[in-house]
């Protein structure tokens, strides 16, 4: 059913519909985006699963988490980060690391951080069929990581991540460990054997992320517009 609309009332309405048609070109000719700045502060928590190589466990599924703040180009931050094999032990590093970070106003994030921390290795040689034992050790550890990724979301301060993460570590020492495993097909037996733990490890990761700023952000539309007025 067609409902009157009283003369005033439309008058304003058609005005408020040229006002916007009007400054329409001017939002159109700037992208919506999350508008990148060198004084930018922000949470930033990243992780994912992905593949390595390491020199000690051969292949391995990997977990990475990363937990930062941002300032400007600089991002501090905790990197944790996990693999295991399909069977036989496993490592866990844990390192602090130091990032410069680059945003451009499409909201495409380009990262590149080194880290220092430690490196854990349990379970190593204990393969199919062992219940307990194999090879165990701590050691330094330095490694550097580059990640890209796509950060959504023009308005509000909580902004979902999406990216690729590669990484490349390297322990820096090596230890030769005496180890006995406990197990075995055909009944249980204990057996005895020795392995150098330490090596290199390289690998890639899928990343989902959050970004909370701290101080809410324009989006480079809305900038623009400021400084035109």
């Amino acid at each position: 059913m067609t409902r009157f609309v009283p003369g005033a009332l439309l008058v304003t309405l058609l005005f408020a519909a040229s006002e916007s048609h009007a400054e329409e070109p001017e939002r159109d000719s700037v992208p919506q985006a999350r508008a990148a700045s060198p004084h930018s502060q922000e949470f930033h928590v990243v992780g994912g699963p992905g593949w390595a190589r390491d020199q000690v466990l051969g292949d391995v599924v990997t977990q990475s988490l990363a937990l930062g703040f941002r300032y400007g180009w600089f991002e501090p931050a905790i990197v944790a980060n996990a693999g295991t094999p399909i069977f036989g032990g496993g490592y866990a590093s844990v390192a602090m690391s130091v990032g410069a970070v680059i945003e451009t106003d499409d909201a495409n994030r380009f990262t590149l951080r080194g880290a220092l921390g430690s490196d854990s290795y349990s379970g190593v040689g204990c393969g199919l069929f062992c219940q307990s034992g194999g090879a165990s050790a701590t050691l330094p550890y330095a490694g550097v990581h580059v990640a890209a990724s796509h950060v959504f979301g023009a308005s509000g301060r909580t902004h979902l991540e999406l990216g690729l993460e590669g990484f490349y570590g390297r322990d820096l020492a090596r230890e030769r460990v005496d180890y006995t495993t406990t197990g075995g097909l055909f009944g249980t037996s204990t057996s005895e054997d020795s392995r150098t733990l330490g090596g290199q490890r390289v690998g890639a990761l899928l990343t989902v992320g959050l970004t909370y700023d701290v101080a809410e952000r324009r989006s480079g539309s809305s900038n623009s517009a400021v400084a035109r007025r």
